[in-house]
């Protein structure tokens, strides 16, 4: 047996060339190509063999198990090869058999991420289907109408932004639109997975405002909160969802936080800075998806900024509103966040 442990030598290079294919080709694409190369027949291989694995190739197995293959599940070309390739799998028989093995230390995070991949999947048929009615703000910051996606008109050049009319087409060119209208920078990842990630990013962030709301009222994140408004009152605040490790993690920082982050550009900041500033009444908040965009080094990762526009002042401008007062005697923090969230449910928001 080798130092690297019970796997034929090929099995193992297999897994290797996951570190060395997202320098040659974008990662969403070398995932598809993973997978539709048996990539998930390969997992379930390895560990059903009735040994234990070598303490390399276990690290190497969990990095994808646990990372690499959950967080590949914000991508639509990925779920769209994995559904096919769960379809060629016994995936029942194949964890019944895992469950007993030796190597069943991997059965709960391949678990865990086959419940995550079936619930993207069903996700992702149901923003396909007719059910779903898509729709878009005027992207001129003075009107902001929300209204179904057919009545709108996208900027020909950027393809990035949308109007109601060619009057608001017009008044957003001479301010600001001209000098910021540039070829879109998302040619390698296709309209398909952009609609797609908005989508996600929309429902989620949705979900854990309202649904998992305690992580953002944490004490310690509360007083950094209030500290990082009141020592920079004139910087805009943005909402980010980290998929890094496939399920989504929020947290509300200081836009220019992440700014300085962005080493790739990957971002127009000064855009979407400009145009929250200009949005009438507070109604644009920014949002900020990052995906893993290569495996496990955090260089490897993707900024996509999702634009939440509402019908009225955005919850971002309420917490600002609660941050820049004194706290109100008998009320704290966590008990005017509360419900200002309460407050925000009736909200008609779009990203």
């Amino acid at each position: 047996m080798s130092d690297e442990g019970p796997l034929h030598s090929m099995e193992f290079m297999v897994l290797k060339s996951l570190n060395v294919l997202h320098r040659l080709i974008p990662w969403h694409r070398a995932m598809c190509e993973s997978l539709g190369a048996g990539l998930l027949r390969l997992i379930i291989h390895i560990v059903a063999i009735p040994r234990p694995l070598g303490p390399k190739e276990t690290v190497m197995l969990e990095d994808i198990v646990v990372q690499t293959l959950p967080s590949s599940t914000v991508y639509r070309t990925v779920l769209k090869e994995l559904d096919m390739q769960l379809q060629t799998v016994d995936v029942v028989d194949a964890m019944a058999d895992l469950d007993v093995l030796h190597n069943f230390t991997l059965y709960g995070p391949f678990e865990s991420f086959l419940r995550l991949a079936y619930e993207r999947i069903a996700f992702m048929k149901t923003v396909d289907s007719q059910d779903t009615v898509s729709r878009k703000a005027c992207d001129n910051m003075q009107c902001g109408l929300i209204d179904e996606k057919s009545k709108f008109k996208r900027c020909s050049h950027c393809k990035s932004v949308y109007y109601c009319s060619p009057d608001c087409q017009k008044i957003d060119w001479t301010h600001g639109h001209r000098e910021a209208c540039h070829a879109s920078q998302r040619d390698d990842l296709g309209a398909h997975n952009y609609s797609f990630m908005r989508a996600l990013l929309h429902r989620d962030i949705m979900e854990h405002r309202y649904q998992e709301f305690p992580r953002l009222l944490d004490p310690h994140r509360l007083a950094l909160m209030r500290q990082t408004v009141q020592k920079n009152p004139s910087h805009p605040l943005v909402t980010i969802m980290d998929y890094t490790d496939g399920k989504p993690m929020m947290r509300v920082e200081d836009v220019y936080w992440q700014r300085e982050e962005d080493e790739l550009c990957h971002v127009h900041w000064d855009e979407h800075i400009s145009r929250m500033a200009h949005s009438r009444h507070g109604r644009m908040e920014l949002h900020l998806m990052i995906v893993l965009d290569g495996p496990k080094n955090w260089r490897h990762v993707r900024r996509l900024m999702f634009s939440q526009r509402s019908d009225r002042p955005s919850f971002r401008e309420g917490l600002v509103h609660i941050f820049t007062q004194p706290e109100l005697e008998g009320k704290n923090d966590f008990e005017r966040i509360e419900e200002l969230r309460v407050a925000s449910r009736n909200a008609v928001s779009i990203h």
